[in-house]
């Protein structure tokens, strides 16, 4: 966690919240889907049992996630959640036990 902590400081450090991207975040028992607030457009969909990580961040609004994208290969994740992050991390720990 602590690399993924020095990753989430290091994003919040560097952009303004005027450039993310608002996003909506379901979670399915098999898949975890973001799409965009105003267009829908999905643009990240990650089969649950390809996560290798997730946790909240020290700040409790931000969360990661990891997911292999390919053999070898592997893509982080960073959201922004408001209030907290804790029903995201809920969410997803429910659908990795499904």
């Amino acid at each position: 966690m602590d690399v993924i902590n020095a990753a989430l400081e290091a994003a919040l450090a560097t952009s303004s919240r005027e450039h993310w991207t608002p996003i909506v975040v379901n979670v399915a028992p098999a898949t975890l889907t973001i799409t965009h607030e105003q267009t829908e457009a999905v643009l990240c969909e990650c089969r649950v049992r390809f996560l290798s990580f997730m946790g909240v961040g020290r700040d409790v609004r931000s969360f990661a996630f990891i997911m292999a994208s390919a053999p070898g290969a592997f893509r982080c994740h960073m959201v922004w959640c408001e209030p907290n992050a804790a029903g995201l991390s809920e969410a997803l720990q429910a659908a990795c036990m499904v």
